[in-house]
């Protein structure tokens, strides 16, 4: 990482257990919505976590915020479509020497299309991230003050399971 000066600066950290309290959730759900042709699905998560010092109520450091995700998939036969709503609060509660992490937002979408060919299960997918292209840092990241996570971008690949 380079300082102001250009020159190369490497950041040493020195890492101590303390007692600490965490406290938190991690939920997921999926609810038919319809069922005639093809299956539609809502789809819901969330996860949220809260850590500090026993001793001094201090916040311990990279915790993410509350996150919550809402989707719609379709599937028919073979095919799957899919879009997905991703939301992160914003993480104001840090420790010493870490920087707060604004919320963000963002839009996914996917397409994919499952192979019947035993013993082994391949699928076709397509995934758009991001589509809205916002700036997003991830609060657990050693580098979101530096780097944000990646704007709007495609996938294509192929999947196997066996």
């Amino acid at each position: 990482i380079a300082d102001g000066s250009g020159e190369e600066v490497l950041h040493e950290f020195t890492y101590q257990a303390v007692p600490a309290i965490f406290q938190g959730f991690e939920a997921q759900g999926r609810v038919r919505l319809h069922e005639r042709s093809g299956a539609l699905d809502l789809l819901l998560k969330s996860d949220y976590v809260r850590a500090y010092d026993r001793r001094t109520g201090q916040a311990l450091p990279r915790i993410p915020p509350l996150r919550l995700s809402v989707g719609l998939e379709y599937a028919l036969s073979r095919l799957t479509a899919g879009v997905e709503l991703q939301h992160a609060r914003g993480q104001h509660r840090v420790s010493a020497n870490e920087l707060t992490t604004e919320r963000y937002t963002l839009v996914n979408a996917s397409l994919a299309y499952n192979f019947q060919s035993a013993p082994v299960a391949l699928q076709a997918f397509l995934r758009a991230n991001n589509i809205f292209d916002q700036e997003a840092r991830n609060h657990v990241s050693f580098i979101k003050d530096r780097a944000p996570l990646g704007g709007r971008g495609l996938l294509a690949g192929l999947r196997a399971s066996f």
